[in-house]
């Protein structure tokens, strides 16, 4: 039985290294995709205001902040200074709600709006080009391997909590 678990063990050991060098291939990869031009780079779209931006173009009315930290996966500081930030430069509107004056639900404005379809647009513009490179076959097996990452990832943090 110990020589059994011994040779487990060390299967394990060569298994997992084999992984960690793929984890780390895909580290890099991730990093050169971060450090793209800006007009493919889509991590503006997964963080920090464009990423709240995203999220009210996508929703089309009017959010609570606390819904927002909630779906975003935002701290309640971090959403608090960066819809301050959005209003300022005029992309939301906050206002008191009519049914309960405790609830200040944001909503985006038309120069947010046209602001972020804009800087979409060249977003889907330069990835059509790439997928085009691409080929169909390709793309949607990035997209199907993309989609069960994020799936093994929902499970493995729902197993968690």
């Amino acid at each position: 039985m110990l020589k059994y678990l011994i040779v487990l063990d060390i299967f394990f050991f060569y298994f997992m290294e084999d992984y960690k060098n793929l984890i780390d291939e895909l580290f890099l990869q991730f990093r050169r995709a971060y450090f793209t031009s800006p007009e493919i780079n889509y991590s503006d779209f997964i963080q920090g205001e464009m990423k709240i931006l995203n999220y009210l173009y996508l929703n089309n009315s009017p959010v609570l902040p606390g819904k927002l930290c909630d779906d975003l996966y935002m701290t309640s500081a971090r959403m608090s200074a960066a819809l301050k930030s959005l209003k300022t430069k005029g992309y939301i509107e906050r206002s008191v709600s009519k049914n309960d004056k405790r609830k200040i639900p944001v909503i985006l404005t038309e120069s947010g709006r046209s602001y972020f379809a804009e800087k979409r647009t060249k977003v889907i513009n330069a990835y059509s080009e790439m997928f085009m490179k691409l080929g169909e076959d390709d793309t949607k097996e990035v997209i199907r391997i993309i989609k069960r990452l994020n799936d093994l990832a929902d499970n493995t943090e729902s197993e968690m909590e």
